[in-house]
């Protein structure tokens, strides 16, 4: 799946479980495990096979855009940021932290993550832009929802 789908995912299971687990846990614990689960998530997530979509890059960059300036106006900057980071970590582990792009033969991709081979969910073009505009959707509702209460 696309980056933005893990990058939501991610961050509602780091602020979810800390949130939930802290009391239990403590601090520190609790966002081990947030972000224990965050990271996991990624594996789960791409059971969902994407389809390339026209403009996808686009949308990528301004989801994320967004997504970090929300977290920013609404005090939950790091919050955001760790969970847009532990949500995609397989793949940037994977591609090299996004080196791959400058120069694939000295960082070329590895799979050390993606081993499923092709098994899972597969989504069309549509479908898989639809869940790009349900997930943008979704973070703004949040928006609007954290402005009025």
């Amino acid at each position: 799946m696309y980056s933005n789908i893990h990058t939501s995912i991610g961050t509602i299971i780091l602020i979810s479980i800390s949130s939930v687990t802290e009391s239990t846990l403590g601090f520190t614990g609790s966002i081990f495990l947030g972000a224990s689960f965050s990271a996991f998530s990624h594996y789960i997530v791409d059971y969902l096979l994407e389809s390339n979509y026209k403009r996808r890059k686009d949308l990528d960059i301004i989801f994320h855009v967004v997504f970090l300036t929300i977290g920013f106006f609404t005090g939950y900057f790091w919050w955001f940021f760790g969970g847009m980071i532990l949500g995609n970590l397989f793949d940037i582990v994977d591609k090299k932290g996004g080196l791959y792009a400058i120069d694939i033969k000295k960082y070329p991709i590895t799979y050390y993550f993606h081993r499923k081979s092709g098994k899972g969910i597969k989504l069309t073009s549509k479908q898989t832009r639809n869940i790009t505009y349900i997930n943008f959707s979704i973070v703004l509702l949040y928006v609007i929802l954290e402005t009025i209460f």
